[in-house]
């Protein structure tokens, strides 16, 4: 009966992508509350809002929108580990303070990995070191590795080998050998 009325469960709905559709606001995506992959790149967004409720949420891109600010809000979003805010208008430091509280944030980006698409906060010659210091745990900066892992390894690993080997014997005849 649902799939004929086009009605649907939105606790059913995990993955929802809605691009380039003049989005202003998040609304009532809150109540996708099992949501775990959202994207509303190419939108009219301009802020982010209503999204507590997603403690599901794994990854979110709000790229190519109007957002200002990073609200506090995301905070909240427990589960998120990737947050994709490419080519919006977030202009200061301060605007970003918020992401520095997302628990399990391990990707993070305000601009393309060649530059472009990028947020006026990423022109600061501060941004990097700034958005590092309030996000520790984060694996990814605008795509670029935040620090190798560390190598556990012992120096006895590359010493020298102290082997005895023993004379090879000959495997010609003899007659050949001589």
């Amino acid at each position: 009966f649902r799939l004929l009325t086009g009605e649907f469960d939105l606790e059913t709905i995990f993955h929802l992508v809605v691009q380039d559709r003049a989005v202003r606001r998040l609304g009532c995506v809150s109540l996708c509350v099992n949501l775990r992959w959202l994207d509303l790149s190419k939108n009219q967004i301009v802020a982010i809002e209503n999204v507590e409720a997603l403690q599901c949420l794994q990854v979110m891109d709000l790229s190519s929108n109007q957002i200002r600010t990073v609200d506090p809000c995301v905070s909240k979003l427990a589960s998120l580990e990737t947050l994709h805010l490419r080519d919006n208008k977030v202009a200061k430091l301060e605007d970003l303070q918020a992401v520095g509280n997302i628990p399990k944030l391990q990707y993070l980006s305000f601009r393309a990995v060649d530059g472009t698409a990028k947020n006026p906060v990423c022109d600061d010659p501060r941004y990097r070191e700034f958005t590092l210091g309030k996000c520790p745990k984060l694996i990814a900066l605008d795509s670029q590795r935040t620090k190798l892992p560390e190598l556990q390894f012992d120096p006895a690993d590359f010493a020298e080998p102290n082997l005895t080997l023993p004379e090879p014997e000959s495997w010609l005849p003899d007659a050949l050998g001589a």
